[in-house]
């Protein structure tokens, strides 16, 4: 069984026996908000241990500085053109 999974059955376990121990119900009833933190802790665990994007993130298929290089490209054609009087 898995720590979450535990934390959700110890959970309902408290429940329960505070149903069946009416003595001590108090510290039944207080018991399974102790599992259920602990429970959201082991979640938050999970996504600090495997991020959602291990690697970097590329928009499409060019890169930066292909982009750069296209607008070099075409300042340089733009340039041309206007010393040849186009």
């Amino acid at each position: 069984m898995n720590d979450l999974a535990g934390c959700h059955y110890m959970e309902g376990l408290c429940r329960q026996r505070a149903v069946f121990d009416h003595a001590h119900s108090w510290k039944w009833l207080g018991e399974p908000e102790r599992w259920k933190d602990l429970a959201h802790l082991k979640v938050g665990d999970r996504f600090r241990e495997k991020p959602n994007h291990p690697v970097p993130i590329t928009m499409g298929p060019n890169t930066i500085e292909d982009a750069s290089r296209r607008q070099t490209h075409k300042s340089l054609q733009r340039l041309q053109s206007a010393m040849r009087g186009g």
